[in-house]
């Protein structure tokens, strides 16, 4: 390894501490802060593993780590959003995040970016196995989070109902698996 490849990296380890700093609309608990775009990936990254285990098909488990450990690398310049915000228009997520994956992807050593370009594009397609669960966890942990803080910061947020319905679809269709955890979690606190 170089020692610019080591000055790059540590520059990435600098850059991804910002991810601490980072909040969702999510509480940790009712009334209280709310979580960090870091707290989101090290709890998605513990369901991920935790669902793989009870899951009927093999999983490549590396390649959904890293995937759900980079899937919100680029809010580190665009900043978390609510996807189901009424006002929210989708493409300018959709270009506002290519532009701040691009940003990333300049300041890494070659091979870790076009690794993490490859991830990226995986994660948004959804047309592995490895991908469709963790887009799938990823979506739900919201939901998860919402039923243990009892509430969240979009409680008095209007939302576009119909995209947030058609998202759940999407999720129970593509990881049957939480449709059992939805029920669970809707009848129990």
């Amino acid at each position: 390894m170089t020692d610019k490849e080591i000055k790059e990296l540590y520059e990435l380890l600098k850059l991804i501490n910002s991810l601490k700093l980072i909040d969702r609309f999510s509480l940790i608990e009712k009334n209280g802060r709310c979580e960090s775009v870091a707290e989101h990936t090290w709890h998605l990254c513990m369901a991920v593993w935790l669902f793989s285990i009870i899951k009927n098909k093999e999983l490549d488990l590396l390649k959904c780590f890293k995937m759900a450990l980079i899937h919100d690398l680029t809010e580190i310049y665009s900043g978390d959003y609510f996807p189901y915000k009424s006002d929210i228009i989708i493409d300018d997520i959709i270009k506002n995040e290519k532009e701040s994956l691009d940003i990333l992807i300049k300041k890494l050593p070659v091979k870790l970016g076009n690794e993490i370009l490859s991830l990226v594009q995986e994660f948004n397609e959804r047309k592995t196995d490895e991908s469709k669960f963790v887009w799938s966890m990823d979506r739900f942990m919201p939901y998860l989070q919402y039923k243990i803080s009892d509430g969240d910061m979009t409680d008095n947020v209007e939302q576009n109902k119909d995209f947030k319905q058609k998202q759940e679809i999407e999720l129970i269709f593509l990881e049957p698996l939480l449709y059992h955890l939805f029920v669970f979690i809707t009848k129990n606190k």
